[in-house]
């Protein structure tokens, strides 16, 4: 590892790690547990939520150490916030999902007035003819970015169903993002980067199977919120090509993939997306026999594969057809696996 990036992964990693005793205690105070319900809850026992405020908290050590101020980095700090308010208030008092999704926006809507998203150039090289609609391309632009943003940190609040789950996919992701950055030339943001997935990796100590903690939707929205940035903060929104639109989106697959699936298998069984059933991939998986190991490791096997690829890809190893094929054949077994 890089001498510079050890110090604020020690940081995040010991702030995490030390501080999810005291938010357990907190936790356990105030009734802040997920209790099992036999149905998408198949827990052995009442466990503590707040382990997304210890991965924030961790994180921010570095951030604050580290962090060169500006507009941008403010507004990635008060989104964060804001989304770990969001998560906090529906942990204890389960607010409605409109009040969440509006929450959401909001921290959103921060990060796009921070200078996060797909750059004018970008969508002018993916759709020339805009290039005589300035106006009309600069609403596109914040549409995209906006609808990213939203569809990461709602991908993530769905996949975080399963001891391990949300924080094994969160931290593969981050380490194929932070290759990303050196191949991209950015290696500057590689700081936080690593600073985060200490953070994760120090919370899967107590979220591995059977975790003693959850992150909860404190965490979840934090998480997601952090990951739908990261391509922003590596170059992503001003890379002229269509191959490098695909990549972030290809490391980040399975949960794209899970908000993608519970969209169509919800609006054919006439549920509101919001509504919670037990149609995610590993509910599909479980009743296939599927362990709590096996999924965890599986998934965490084709994560790599997605991100190995797309890593690949932009070394330029394999080619833009190789790669567009991986990604069809691997979605199609991954696909019939979990639900054929």
């Amino acid at each position: 590892m890089n001498p510079g990036l050890i110090t604020p992964f020690i940081l995040s990693f010991c702030g995490t790690f030390f501080s999810i005793p005291f938010f357990r205690l907190l936790a356990y105070k105030f009734s802040i547990l997920d209790i099992p319900d036999g149905i998408l809850k198949q827990h052995d026992r009442a466990t503590p939520y707040l382990g997304g405020a210890a991965i924030y908290c961790g994180f921010m050590v570095s951030f604050f150490l580290f962090a060169t101020w500006s507009w941008q980095s403010t507004s990635l700090f008060l989104g964060l916030t804001i989304l770990l308010g969001v998560g906090l208030i529906d942990d204890v008092f389960a607010i409605k999902p409109s009040q969440k999704f509006l929450g959401q926006a909001i921290a959103v809507i921060v990060f796009l007035v921070g200078g996060f998203g797909f750059e004018q150039n970008y969508v002018l090289e993916v759709i020339p003819a805009l290039q005589s609609l300035p106006i009309i391309s600069f609403f596109i632009l914040k549409i995209l970015s906006l609808w990213w943003m939203l569809s990461i940190i709602n991908a993530f609040n769905l996949v975080d169903i399963m001891d391990g789950l949300a924080t094994t996919i969160a931290i593969l992701a981050l380490v194929f993002f932070t290759a990303l950055s050196f191949v991209w030339g950015v290696p500057e943001q590689a700081t936080f980067l690593i600073a985060f997935l200490a953070s994760l990796m120090a919370f899967f100590f107590y979220n591995r199977p059977k975790a003693s903690m959850y992150m909860g939707d404190t965490g979840s929205l934090v998480v997601g919120g952090f990951l739908a940035l990261t391509p922003f903060m590596i170059g992503w929104g001003n890379k002229n090509s269509l191959i490098n639109l695909a990549l972030p989106m290809v490391i980040l697959m399975v949960p794209v993939m899970e908000l993608f699936f519970l969209i169509i298998i919800r609006a054919s069984k006439k549920l509101p997306v919001y509504y919670g059933s037990p149609h995610h991939f590993i509910c599909y998986l479980k009743k296939k026999g599927w362990g709590v190991a096996h999924i965890l490791l599986i998934t965490a096997f084709v994560c790599c594969a997605f991100g190995a690829y797309s890593l690949s890809v932009a070394i330029g190893i394999f080619s833009k057809a190789a790669f567009l094929a991986f990604v069809a054949i691997t979605l199609i077994t991954w696909s019939c696996t979990i639900y054929f």
